[in-house]
């Protein structure tokens, strides 16, 4: 599904704030 980026960042945003790992573990994963 595409979200647009204004809900892309927003997501993104919240997943930092809550210290998810993007790099170390893969807790998420960001496609562009």
């Amino acid at each position: 599904a595409f979200l647009g980026i204004e809900n892309t960042l927003n997501m993104y945003n919240t997943a930092v704030k809550e210290k998810y790992r993007f790099y170390s573990f893969g807790d998420a994963t960001l496609l562009i």
